[in-house]
């Protein structure tokens, strides 16, 4: 109660300048008040053409934000200069993602080369997706590499707690969301044994997702056992710092570097059904198991050092840290682990979206829980569908933000009448973050089909070339597709007038939450 008390002063603070002079400005109110009030909108419209010009934003982010603050130009220019600002770490040219040229070898260059030989007998099509991440930014695509799809909270909990138990050197966590409750009570009490035990246990949590989660209590006693914490991108209360828009959504593991995960499942009760809050949790992670790892590594890595601000390097404190493993008896599988987020040279996974939805030749099967993405991708999207390519969409039937849902549904109206099949799933939260493509390409991780997700925070996702991985995927959809309901006609044609203005007008600003 404390820290939401906390962020609801602080935000009052932020507001609070701006609301008095309106205050005061009404209070007063005779013939200057309307000549201030239109300076101050004269002054808005003004700084309006400063955003629109900014080439460095999206064109359609950049004439939302116009709408907006014309509409409230009060609170619209002190949104815009406390959270809408292009994203710029102080520390830019430290942090800006490199993928860690030290973990750089001749035998990564090799396996990406003997990778890219196998693509182009393979899987022709596809190949330029898997060589965006490798030149823009030194993706490797691994082979020698197992991959499995846990297809539940409960899954990925029992499969991460067996290997916590055998790690024998170090783990590291990276969680968008850590939350007290029992998982985190069974989670805790297992690392600070394996501490005990001589593992060296690493955390990154971000300090936004996790603020009224994780508690203080919960901390200290993960401290006293050795465990080291690190916030990511964390607020000096109470100013909230623009920064805070920024976040790190990212759920990945490594242990020892021989085994990892990805996904969308958070350290948190209801991701595991132990909470009805949002009705059924329908979820997937993925476990790696071999060379791949080393990708999920080179991630926290890079996160970790910024949180220090470089002053604290992971590979100082853990110089196993980035070493290549293989797996015996390991899959034909090609994988790459590729990083996205604002300090990276370009949104790579909306780029990878594009180029794999137009490489695609039979079908184009999508599960995300926020459906609001770039133009470019509705479009080519409906092309696909409109050519006689399969292309489904899985959402929620209950979502964990009001409104979210119809927004989404807004979304999906222009795929529908392109032939794209809407599912709906019933009375679940289908939080899952997978985009399957064809028969032997997947693409899966954190990252939802929205502008937050593609240009606003840190994310991981596997782009997988396996026909193995695949079928357990397709398995999956099916499974989906039969516990939804598929739209027979315009998604929120249900909805009364009322409801449909409100989304309407919610659907402007969606972009830029």
């Amino acid at each position: 109660m404390k820290k939401k008390i906390n962020i609801f002063l602080s935000m009052s603070l932020m507001f609070f300048v701006v609301f008095l002079g309106v205050i005061l400005l009404a209070v007063f109110q005779n013939w200057t008040f309307s000549l201030v009030f239109l300076g101050v909108y004269a002054a808005s419209v003004l700084f309006t053409i400063v955003i629109i010009r900014n080439k460095n934003r999206r064109f359609e982010t950049r004439l939302r934000w116009t709408i907006f603050i014309i509409a409230v130009p009060f609170v619209g220019m002190a949104s815009y200069i406390l959270f809408g600002r292009s994203y710029k770490y102080k520390t830019d040219n430290e942090y800006r993602y490199k993928n860690f040229s030290e973990f750089a070898t001749s035998q990564d260059r090799e396996t990406s080369r003997h990778a890219l030989e196998t693509l182009t007998k393979e899987s022709p099509q596809y190949k330029r997706a898997f060589v965006l991440g490798n030149n823009l930014q030194n993706d490797t695509i691994y082979d020698q590499t197992d991959t499995k799809l846990l297809t539940n909270g409960a899954d990925f909990v029992v499969s991460l707690f067996r290997d916590i138990q055998k790690a024998e050197k170090y783990i590291l966590l990276n969680f968008y969301v850590i939350k007290d409750g029992e998982l985190l009570n069974n989670l805790a009490a297992l690392l600070m044994a394996k501490a005990a035990q001589g593992v060296n246990v690493y955390i990154i949590y971000d300090f936004t997702g996790c603020y009224t989660d994780f508690k203080y209590e919960t901390q200290t006693k993960l401290q006293a056992a050795g465990i080291r914490l690190v916030p990511f991108a964390p607020l000096n209360l109470p100013w909230i710092n623009w920064t805070a828009n920024y976040r790190d959504h990212r759920k990945d593991v490594s242990i020892d570097g021989k085994i990892g995960y990805i996904g969308g499942i958070n350290l948190s009760d209801e991701y595991i059904n132990m909470s009805s809050k949002f009705g059924f949790w329908n979820d997937a992670h993925v476990r790696i198991a071999g060379a791949a790892v080393q990708g999920i590594e080179k991630i926290f890595a890079s996160d970790w050092n910024f949180c220090h601000r470089q002053q604290e390097r992971i590979t100082d404190l853990e110089p196993s840290v980035g070493t290549l493993h293989t797996v015996e008896n390991h899959s034909k599988d090609l994988v790459q682990i590729v990083s996205s987020g604002p300090n990276h040279n370009t949104p790579m996974h909306f780029d990878l979206m594009m180029s794999l939805v137009n490489s695609a030749q039979k079908r184009i099967w999508i599960s995300s829980p926020y459906f609001v993405p770039p133009v470019e991708l509705i479009n080519a999207l409906c092309t696909a569908a409109k050519s006689g390519i399969d292309v489904k969409l899985v959402i929620p039937g209950k979502t964990d933000k009001k409104l979210l849902l119809e927004v989404s549904k807004r979304w999906t109206r222009q795929l529908f009448e392109a032939g794209v099949r809407i599912y709906s799933m019933n009375n679940t939260f289908n939080h899952t973050k997978a985009y399957l493509f064809d028969d032997n390409i997947a693409f899966i991780g954190s990252t939802n089909l929205d502008f937050r997700a593609f240009f606003s925070d840190q994310q991981t996702m596997a782009l997988i070339k396996s026909q193995a991985f695949n079928k357990e995927l397709e398995a999956r959809f099916l499974w989906d597709f039969s516990k939804s309901f598929e739209y027979t006609f315009l998604p929120n044609d249900e909805l009364h007038f009322g409801k449909k203005t409100l989304v309407a007008m919610f659907n402007i600003i969606s972009p830029l939450l």
